[in-house]
């Protein structure tokens, strides 16, 4: 495999892009034809077929939008990094010292943009309000209009700390809206296992509050060694696999699974939820650099094929900043960065039509997890009667599929010990 100078895998180069393959979610189309077979034979024979559904109610498919926050700021970091000035004189209360701020971008975008800025940024910088790169209402006002529960990944690395008032007074604006909240592990921290396990027990301390999911940044993993040192980290589930530069199906699979460690031969102790789609794959210039047409076109063709398997579809949009808004910093085609937040409503919009069960990662992870530990045993007698035993750890709700031949004479079903009525 081929790996660019971060250790990422580079999509393109794997067997699965070269021999098309990428956009056929292999392993679960195989898998669904074992269990379409089971069912054949069961109802052949007469035979009820049962088993636990996949997810919550009627929902056919899930759906999870995910967004990794890489970065937050926007003059603070560029001038931290030129003017070796601490941040905290950046979001001081002290006037005179916003004034400085304000007239240092001034200059500073003077020089590198030959135009002066927009009124509004040296305004924002007087009225100390957030950054231009904490601009997430766009992405939260779709989310909430669509009923759609996401999941944000922070960044966590050297210059972007949990512990900055800035970063943790937005964190716990979103936690306080309930809304998921995970960690994106840095590549500094991706390269050492006990510098992880500290990052994520800093960033709970500090923010008091659980953060179960992880995934990388930039995708820089190598298997099986990221699920093992993730797992002894402590989280719970994480969401690594999938392509920086295409998109597709990298594991071969649209359903959250346990990983297994080859080279011990047993099972790691962590759910991973595969990702198909990240927006700069088919949108950035360096990558497919598609058009508006022929990206969404794409994702929904994606959905389509995670739809018809009844799988979970995941997706990576980065938040569009009011910073790259202002400076027109675009690395897509025809200015598409600008409006990322449009095609994601677009997208939204008609993923919504569908029967979709629009979930966290969060939710997903304890959905998937209670669903493996639940334990079916059937009864079932040649004079009409089927009983159902239901074994589960938590008194959480699960969605049973029953499959009960036409000429079936089965009327008395009993659940538990209580009857059961279609």
């Amino acid at each position: 495999r081929r790996v660019d100078r971060h250790g990422k895998t580079i999509g393109r180069e794997s067997l699965f892009y070269k021999n098309q393959l990428l956009n056929i979610p292999v392993a679960t189309e195989y898998q669904n034809l074992f269990l379409n077979t089971l069912i054949w034979i069961s109802l052949k024979k007469g035979l009820p077929f049962i088993y636990t559904w996949f997810w919550p109610g009627s929902y056919k498919v899930a759906v999870c939008s995910t967004h990794d926050v890489d970065d937050i700021f926007g003059y603070a970091h560029v001038l931290k990094n030129i003017l070796e000035t601490p941040r905290k004189v950046f979001y001081s209360e002290i006037p005179k010292k916003k004034i400085l701020l304000a007239l240092l971008v001034y200059i500073l975008y003077r020089f590198l943009f030959k135009k002066a800025p927009p009124i509004r940024y040296i305004l924002g910088v007087l009225k100390n309000e957030f950054d231009p790169y904490l601009y997430f209402e766009p992405w939260l006002k779709i989310q909430e209009e669509y009923k759609v529960n996401s999941s944000y990944y922070f960044l966590s690395r050297y210059d972007f700390n949990f512990r900055d008032p800035v970063v943790k007074r937005l964190m716990k604006r979103l936690f306080d809206k309930k809304i998921d909240v995970e960690m994106h592990v840095s590549i500094e921290s991706a390269r050492h296992a006990r510098r992880l396990k500290r990052d994520k027990s800093h960033s709970e301390n500090e923010l008091e509050e659980l953060m179960p999911g992880v995934r990388y940044h930039t995708i820089s993993i190598k298997i099986p060694d990221t699920w093992k040192d993730v797992s002894d980290a402590g989280y719970v589930f994480s969401s690594n696999i999938g392509f920086n530069d295409v998109p597709g199906f990298r594991s071969g699979s649209c359903f959250p699974y346990s990983p297994f460690n080859r080279n011990e031969g047993e099972e790691i102790g962590l759910l991973e939820i595969p990702f198909g789609v990240m927006e700069e794959s088919i949108f950035a210039k360096e990558y497919l650099g598609y058009g508006k047409k022929e990206g969404l076109d794409l994702i929904k063709d994606l959905f389509r094929i995670v739809k018809k398997n009844n799988g979970c579809f995941t997706m990576i949009w980065h938040p569009v900043t009011l910073f790259e808004r202002a400076l027109n910093l675009n690395r897509w085609q025809d200015k598409l960065r600008l409006s990322a937040a449009d095609l994601y409503k677009e997208i939204i919009d008609f993923l919504s039509k569908d029967n979709v069960w629009f979930a966290s990662h969060k939710e997903i992870a304890n959905w998937w997890i209670d669903r493996e530990n639940v334990i079916l045993k059937t009864l079932y007698s040649d004079n009409g009667k089927l009983r159902l035993e239901i074994q589960t750890d938590k008194k959480k709700s699960i969605t049973i599929s029953f499959l009960i031949p036409l000429d079936s004479n089965i009327k008395d079903i009993t659940i538990n010990g209580s009857p059961f009525h279609n």
